[in-house]
């Protein structure tokens, strides 16, 4: 079932937007290092408390999202567009302090592109078990973050070619993945409702439900006098 409708289409959007938010926090994990160890001229030691302040950064993000995430103002999917945006403006921050070189304004810039793409990857372990019925939750979480995972897999085939050519390539990468799984999650247009399914069937009842919603109400003929 987990594959049929009402699942199937759901299922696959929200596996590839979380797949692409996955690849911008695997591409700026795996990428600081190397920014480190080619761009700066500061011992391994160095480097390590570097990556650990960077480390830190998601502390903040995280506890801003816990904050945001269940203000009626914001929700589960605004929460998550608003940060995924702000981590598209972080990586081009970082892009251009690659550009002026140095290694404060490099490591800040990292710090902040840290702070802003954990939050839209952790959210979506809330977002994606909400919209899934109960009795396909375990199966929907473990299918989708065993797909993000094999993202891990595939980004250093992405890094190794180009970093040695510009450093900046991942971080438009990065741009170009966040800003798909952006459009995509505002295409997606749903937001949990206040009490979870529990059976497929529900699901689409719901399904059925926002479908009216969101059609045009039928003409009515006019009454003849």
């Amino acid at each position: 079932e987990l594959f049929q409708p009402p699942l199937q289409g759901l299922l696959i959007l929200l596996i590839f937007i979380w797949s692409m938010l996955g690849t911008g926090l695997y591409i700026q994990a795996m990428t600081y290092p190397l920014v480190l160890e080619n761009t700066t001229d500061i011992s391994l030691f160095e480097q390590y408390w570097f990556l650990m302040y960077a480390a830190f950064a998601e502390i903040p993000g995280i506890a801003l999202a816990m904050m945001i995430v269940d203000h009626p103002s914001f929700g589960r999917r605004l929460s998550i567009a608003f940060f995924i945006a702000m981590s598209i403006i972080a990586s081009a921050i970082t892009i251009v302090c690659l550009a002026i070189g140095g290694l404060w304004p490099i490591h800040l810039a990292n710090m902040l592109l840290r702070f802003t793409v954990t939050v839209p990857y952790e959210l979506m372990y809330v977002y994606v078990s909400e919209m899934l019925p109960t009795s396909h939750r375990n199966q929907g979480l473990s299918f989708g973050n065993g797909t993000t995972k094999l993202m891990g897999v595939l980004v250093p085939l992405i890094l190794f070619p180009t970093i040695a050519y510009n450093p900046s390539i991942p971080f438009f990468v990065l741009i170009a993945t966040s800003s798909l799984g952006l459009v995509f999650l505002l295409w997606l247009g749903k937001e949990p409702t206040e009490f979870l399914q529990d059976v497929v069937s529900q699901t689409a009842e719901l399904e059925k439900q926002r479908a009216a919603e969101q059609s045009p109400l039928l003409k009515t003929e006019k009454a003849v006098v």
